[in-house]
């Protein structure tokens, strides 16, 4: 990489642990039903856990109109995830402010990139993503929610905007990373044979890998 490229990564990756460390978890905080707030660990998590999302996009995508798209998905994940761990829900009210946001944003991207064409493959990706965790959550109600289906629209038009193979790697690096969280914490007595754990954050952490595959 050149010193220019690192710099511009560097600088994304301080944005991404400035607004994990504050403004995040402060959105998570009001969006919270219980009384729980954000601590230290909580603030220092999203920080870091921001931060590594935020460069690994910029270190990927580059100086690109879709980054800023992508980094807000990354960003509004880091504040239903805390969320989701915390309480096992995501509120549609954080759902409601970022699905116009990243939506916009997408537009504006591949509209500055001259592919407005590709906004059917956001909206087929959207559309498709939504679907699919619709028909699980019908299927097997207590392994997903409907949080997690209304999430799946906003990632998967977002995927929808890398292509069908990202899309693909998205969509199946979030049920892998899951499977594997889930194992551990069944493991490690966390959670029972019928328990279930929060699923928002593991759709996320699928998400990065598919944008950046």
């Amino acid at each position: 990489m050149t010193p220019a490229a690192i710099a511009f990564v560097a600088g994304v990756s301080a944005l991404g642990a400035v607004l994990g460390a504050t403004v995040l978890p402060w959105w998570a905080d009001r969006e919270s039903r219980s009384a729980a707030r954000s601590g230290v660990r909580t603030r220092v998590a999203g920080a870091g856990v921001t931060a590594v999302a935020f460069g690994v996009l910029a270190a990927r995508v580059g100086v690109d109109a879709l980054l800023p798209a992508f980094v807000a998905v990354m960003a509004v994940g880091t504040a239903i995830s805390i969320v989701d761990l915390r309480e096992k829900r995501i509120p549609n009210r954080m759902l409601l402010v970022a699905g116009p946001a990243v939506a916009l944003l997408l537009a504006a991207g591949l509209l500055v990139r001259g592919e407005p064409a590709r906004l059917l493959a956001v909206l087929a990706g959207a559309a498709a993503m939504f679907a699919l965790y619709f028909l699980i959550a019908l299927v097997v109600p207590a392994a997903m929610g409907m949080g997690d289906v209304k999430l799946a629209a906003l990632l998967g038009g977002a995927l929808g905007a890398v292509g069908l193979t990202g899309w693909l790697v998205g969509l199946l690096a979030a049920f892998l990373v899951g499977g594997v969280v889930a194992l551990i914490a069944l493991v490690a007595g966390r959670v029972g044979l019928r328990g279930s754990i929060p699923f928002g954050p593991w759709m996320i952490v699928g998400t990065l890998v598919g944008l950046t595959f």
